[in-house]
């Protein structure tokens, strides 16, 4: 069988997971994406179900909160 190499030519648009503006992704560096709870956890020592895509301004605002957290629990 062939092998064929497909080249997407348009953006890569997503909707961000937290705020819900689209965004384009075409860049390999805009595409961030933060953990997300669904419900339970799936497992007893994650509170994350998965990852959504997230646009670069909200993945700041998350990226300072974890840092945040971190130091709290480091501190403590």
């Amino acid at each position: 069988m062939d092998e064929v190499l497909v080249i997407r030519m348009t953006p890569i648009e997503i909707t961000c997971g937290m705020c819900g503006v689209i965004d384009n992704h075409d860049h390999i560096d805009d595409r961030k994406a933060v953990p997300f709870c669904n419900g339970s956890p799936t497992t007893r020592d994650s509170e994350s179900d998965g990852y959504k895509a997230v646009c670069p301004r909200c993945y700041q605002r998350w990226e300072a909160w974890e840092k945040r957290v971190y130091w709290q629990r480091e501190k403590s």
